[in-house]
């Protein structure tokens, strides 16, 4: 919390002195980027949902040695849309 209000003082903000907890992720955002220069929207085309639920499924086949397919409707679900 130190580290962004002195983060944030640097850079003028009016908030600086007193932030809320709705400025928390702003700051610690905006402090991410300026010390490892990392945005995290430049990293979004790497971590798309598809690529993120195989690796999952590809974790859990490797730690308990399941398969995972979809079942296209054979199960028993509360709500059709699900």
């Amino acid at each position: 919390v130190e580290d962004l209000k002195s983060y944030s003082k640097s850079q003028d903000a009016p908030e600086a002195d007193n932030l809320s907890h709705w400025d928390m992720s702003l700051w610690s955002e905006r402090l991410r980027e300026s010390k490892y220069d990392i945005n995290e929207e430049e990293l979004r085309p790497y971590f798309s949902f598809s690529k993120v639920m195989d690796g999952l499924f590809n974790l859990a086949k490797i730690f308990f040695g399941t398969d995972n397919e979809p079942l296209n409707g054979l199960a028993h679900v509360w709500n059709n849309d699900v």
